[in-house]
């Protein structure tokens, strides 16, 4: 912990400036991005089918069937294109609400992501 002193030149006054600086680095430095939050296509599902994220959470859905599929808001405010085995859509959420999607391809399949 950092405290204060004013003694000049004191071994206190030269922790405090290490203090100083580790701080100022520690604020400048980007925090590590979160890994985006996963939702598999499989078996002609979205898993998990619904899901409530915190503002700023990025989406990823991986496709783990043989078919294509992809990701089409309701909304129309976003879409994927056609995603093939093993491809990938990240999508980053920066606006509460609730965002219903389904298979653009397969109607049937639906998901919704809540951001509050």
């Amino acid at each position: 912990m950092c405290a204060s002193s004013t003694t000049t030149g004191s071994p206190v006054n030269r922790l405090l400036a290490v203090c100083a600086l580790v701080g100022t680095l520690l604020m400048a430095a980007p925090a590590p991005a979160a890994e985006p939050i996963a939702i598999a296509i499989r078996n002609y599902t979205f898993v998990p089918a619904e899901i409530t994220v915190p503002r700023g959470s990025e989406i990823r859905w991986t496709n783990e069937d043989a078919t294509v599929h992809s990701i089409l808001a309701v909304n129309k405010s976003f879409h994927s294109p056609g995603l093939d085995t093993a491809d990938s859509f990240t999508m980053r959420f920066d606006e509460p609400g609730e965002f219903v999607y389904v298979c653009g391809l397969h109607p049937h399949m639906t998901g919704k992501i809540r951001v509050q």
